[in-house]
């Protein structure tokens, strides 16, 4: 068969084409000594796969390879100097839960401190009115306001973020949310309610990963369990939260609030025996425990012998 092409500038030329099928498969090319056909293939994979090392082990006599010891610790240190300087690369900012990964996980996180129950982002719930929280870590802070929010200092300055360590503002609706982000909770810093009290409304359970101080002093709408605040290593004020509940017991060794008011709030005489047998099985000495308004049991009376051994000051609790 021929095919014509012809042009104006041109004679007519005629081009012979073959149009058979050109080969699709290895099988049609067997009758040619530079390829392989099917069975050829198959025979050089499997006879490449017996030569390739196929863990780690294999490549000890190398010096270019590392063997399944040092592969482990090369892992280690890179997790250790890399994720945990680096926890808001782990893509866990967006769930508060963090129930897309598994407790396995979870566990090798949390061993290196990083906090994967807790939020990156502090979602701070308030009712209307003045709101100057503060937060000692100034490093990539940032508060995000609602809408018709407007500076303390004029009434009527719209504000949509700041980044100080304590901005001083007027929310204009209840049951708004103030986002506070920063690039590490942990450290010897402090969260403070200041002059907000009345209109706080967070749970405990919504705090970020914090590790040294936290005053909520006189915040009665603040809600929650103290299973759900982290461990603390210098100062705990929640006196006058009355809807707070349960015992703190989720401190060891030195991590423990050195200062500790838990006055006129909603913790029970077994949840505070819990709590004070909790703190005498730490070994931080000349501590302050408060509890005026409270009660505790007999239970609980060999853990305050320790505790004031310990030279602490224990005071306001009513035994029942």
């Amino acid at each position: 068969m021929s095919e014509v092409i012809a042009t104006t500038d041109s004679p007519v030329v005629t081009v012979s084409a073959s149009l058979s099928s050109p080969p699709t498969k290895t099988s049609d090319l067997t009758n040619d000594s530079n390829f392989q056909n099917d069975v050829q293939v198959l025979q050089t994979i499997e006879d490449n796969k017996q030569t390739v090392p196929t863990k780690v082990s294999d490549l000890e006599n190398d010096s270019n390879f590392q063997n399944e010891t040092e592969v482990a610790t090369s892992i280690e240190e890179s997790f250790e100097n890399t994720v945990k300087a680096h926890t808001e690369l782990i893509g866990l900012n967006d769930d508060a839960d963090n129930t897309h990964i598994s407790q396995e996980l979870k566990n090798l996180l949390e061993s290196y401190g990083i906090q994967t129950l807790r939020p990156q982002v502090f979602n701070i719930k308030c009712n209307a009115g003045r709101f100057n929280c503060s937060w000692g870590n100034t490093d990539g802070i940032m508060w995000q306001f609602p809408d018709d929010t407007v500076l303390y200092s004029d009434g009527v300055t719209p504000i949509k973020a700041s980044y100080d360590s304590q901005p001083d503002v007027i929310i204009a609706n209840d049951n708004s949310t103030v986002k506070l982000s920063c690039v590490n909770w942990v450290g010897t810093y402090a969260f403070l309610d200041n002059d907000i009290d009345g209109n706080l409304l967070i749970n405990l359970a919504d705090l970020p990963a914090l590790s040294y101080y936290l005053d909520l002093s006189n915040c009665p709408l603040v809600t929650g369990n103290l299973a759900d605040l982290p461990a603390l290593s210098y100062c705990l004020r929640l006196s006058n939260c009355s809807l707070v509940t349960g015992a703190y017991t989720q401190i060891s060794g030195e991590t423990v609030p050195a200062t500790t008011d838990l006055s006129y709030t909603n913790v029970s005489s077994t949840d505070m025996d819990s709590t004070l047998i909790a703190y005498a099985s730490c070994t931080k000495s000349n501590g302050s425990f408060s509890a005026n308004g409270m009660t505790r049991t007999s239970a609980s009376d060999d853990a305050v012998a320790t505790l004031v051994a310990r030279g602490w000051t224990i005071s306001g609790l009513t035994t029942v």
